[in-house]
């Protein structure tokens, strides 16, 4: 006799994200990196005080590695 044990996944709606396949081309792919290099290098020219805070916590800052 079936007692209905079967153990079923906790979510079982798929996930959009990974079964999904999205191919672009060359030309595609290199646009979208320069587009997202681009976001980031307006993001840190319009906040360059935060940056350099950032990058000295991390030790990452220039005048952090010896310069002194």
């Amino acid at each position: 006799m079936n007692t209905g044990s079967k153990k079923e996944p906790v979510n079982a709606t798929p996930n959009t994200f990974t079964d999904i396949k999205i191919e672009i081309n060359k030309r595609q792919a290199r646009e979208f990196a320069l587009a997202v290099y681009m976001d980031i290098a307006d993001y840190i020219e319009a906040h360059q005080a935060e940056y350099e805070e950032f990058l000295k916590e991390r030790g990452l800052h220039d005048e952090s590695n010896g310069g002194g």
